[in-house]
């Protein structure tokens, strides 16, 4: 980061005179762009490679442009001169300021990165390069991992390059055909495909374009995967109340797209790729928006993706504190905190840090837990959980502290001293043998949780 952004910020907001509420607003807006526009500038300079994992991140970044990124070409005013654009872009964040700044490097420093503010008057990075030799030679070659769409679009652009020289009437209508078949990147084209070849005098004798381009043979990686996380992708962590009244805490991660044929065949290949892990998942119909989702739910099949996840959490950019949450959160389920009481509280204590919506607020769920776990306490003679009596000839002569099995340390391991006796004798009644029994229990159920917050 530079010092004395907050003096460059202070510095251009009190030179703009808006007084009203929108006004400062827009101030506001303007200041967050010129301080992440010095900031992306002197990240550029101040640069130094890592290339101890570039292929890993190679990987990644065509999981992340295989969700955000587009391949397209446009007619230059009337004429049938062609230019090409690939770009990618995401919101302005430290995280995703570090990957775009790592992959402008790797690509060599061609092309515009920048940031800018988008559509929606918030702080966008964004990457983009309009040279056919260095889109053909370089940026297609590092893009190589992606699938469907986004590499049909890169085939179709060194065929457009092809023909972009041609003087018959056939080539010079397949190119048409070929550049209206790419995305519009997110602009509307001003003429249709048939005003366009209509405008150029050609002659459509064959109107499908009968073109077939060869799938791309990579097998998917984690990394990938990862990236398109990051691009289309959430992780979240539902919290539903079961049959006994307990929270139950479901972790999902999704993918979403629009359905389509390039949307069933990326859900195809991560569907493949996540079996192979033990990892089931669902594809959604299409819903009333015309989206699908590819959902990993549940306890064992996004259990099956955590070593590689916590192995690979610097990857995480944009997604690592959600990355941070989910394994936070096994951490605690694996030990078993979710049990008992203020473990259980610990658990939607860290789900709430997320900003996604809930229904329920962490306070209902706080009063559910308590009638819940007062129910627990109640199927005890005691009536304090895992505190039973010690019975000798038919008799109560002390309470013993029994930990459940499913308790175990931040390393897997079984609790230790799981268990300890409170003889009515040694504290001369059974309400101080009790109460000596609580003390003990809570100051174990202490040091578990200690140890893994820790």
């Amino acid at each position: 980061m530079i010092y004395g952004l907050g003096l460059v910020a202070r510095f251009f907001s009190s030179n703009l005179n808006i007084p009203d509420s929108e006004g400062l607003k827009k101030e506001k807006t303007l200041s967050d762009l010129t301080v992440a526009q010095l900031t992306l500038a002197e990240a550029i300079e101040k640069y130094q490679p890592d290339t101890s994992n570039s292929e890993m991140f190679r990987k990644l970044a065509n999981g992340v442009f295989q969700a955000e990124g587009c391949v397209s070409a446009w007619f230059n005013g009337k004429s049938l001169t062609v230019s090409p654009v690939v770009n990618l872009g995401q919101t302005y964040s430290s995280e995703s300021l570090a990957f775009f700044v790592r992959l402008y490097h790797e690509l060599g420093k061609i092309g515009k990165l920048q940031v800018k503010l988008n559509c929606s008057q918030k702080v966008f990075i964004t990457w983009h390069l309009t040279n056919w030799d260095l889109i053909l030679s370089v940026v297609s070659k590092y893009f190589s991992f992606v699938y469907g769409e986004k590499l049909r679009g890169f085939q179709k652009l060194e065929d457009i390059y092809k023909l972009k020289n041609k003087r018959g009437n056939d080539d010079k209508v397949l190119l048409v055909k070929l550049v209206y078949s790419l995305t519009s990147a997110g602009k509307s084209r001003k003429l249709s495909q048939n005003e366009k070849l209509k405008s150029l005098n050609l002659v459509d004798s064959s109107p499908e374009l009968e073109i077939s381009y060869p799938y791309n043979p990579e097998a998917i990686s984690f990394f990938f995967v990862l990236g398109f996380l990051l691009g289309d992708g959430s992780i979240y962590i539902r919290v539903r109340q079961s049959k006994s009244g307990a929270g139950n805490f479901i972790p999902s991660i999704i993918f979403f797209q629009k359905s389509d044929a390039n949307s069933k065949l990326i859900y195809g290949l991560l569907s493949r790729y996540l079996d192979n892990l033990g990892c089931k998942s669902i594809v959604t119909a299409p819903n009333k928006a015309g989206m699908s989702y590819l959902k990993v739910e549940g306890i064992l099949a996004v259990g099956s993706l955590i070593p590689l996840f916590k192995e690979y959490s610097n990857l995480g950019y944009w997604k690592s504190d959600s990355i941070k949450m989910l394994l936070d959160f096994y951490k605690y389920h694996t030990a078993g905190v979710q049990i008992y009481l203020k473990g259980s509280n610990t658990v939607l204590d860290l789900l709430y840090k997320d900003p996604n919506h809930r229904i329920k607020t962490l306070e209902e769920w706080k009063n559910l837990n308590q009638i819940y776990f007062n129910s627990v306490d109640s199927k005890y003679k005691s009536n304090f959980q895992f505190i039973t009596p010690i019975t000798k000839n038919k008799k109560y002569v002390g309470w013993i502290v029994i930990f459940s099995e499913k308790l175990t340390t931040v390393h897997g391991q079984k609790l230790t001293l799981k268990n300890k006796s409170f003889f009515f004798s040694t504290f001369t009644s059974d309400n101080k043998a009790l109460q000596a029994a609580i003390i003990y229990r809570d100051s174990v159920l202490f040091s578990h949780l200690k140890e893994l917050i820790s």
